[in-house]
């Protein structure tokens, strides 16, 4: 299942260049990107932003922790994170990020 997590993102070419919104939609676009690999390789299980752990490292990388669960029992069985990199003007540098993510097996 990570490996079709990581072959439907880079399919969707989503994390090979510069971002540029507002409102972080491109994040929803991955989210997105997972769900529909899902729905049609994995029926049951769903990936879901569990929370954003803010800014860090001089306000240049905003994280989003995920997981895909299943979705009948709640069992979390992937975890994965998506940072976002700050890379746009010295004056705005959010006004252009790109992201990285990834994955691995959930351990309790």
């Amino acid at each position: 299942m990570i490996r079709d997590i990581y072959t439907a993102i880079e399919d969707s070419r989503i994390c090979s260049h510069l971002v540029h919104d507002d409102d972080w939609a491109h994040v929803r676009m991955l989210t997105n990107i997972v769900n529909d690999m899902l729905r049609r390789k994995y029926d049951g299980f769903i990936c879901l932003r569990k929370e954003v752990e803010g800014y860090s490292h001089n306000n240049m990388t905003k994280s989003y922790l995920m997981s895909v669960e299943d979705d009948l029992f709640g069992e979390q069985i992937i975890e994965g994170r998506i940072n976002c990199h700050a890379a746009g003007r010295v004056n705005d540098v959010w006004s252009a990020y790109d992201m990285t993510a990834s994955w691995w097996r959930y351990k309790e």
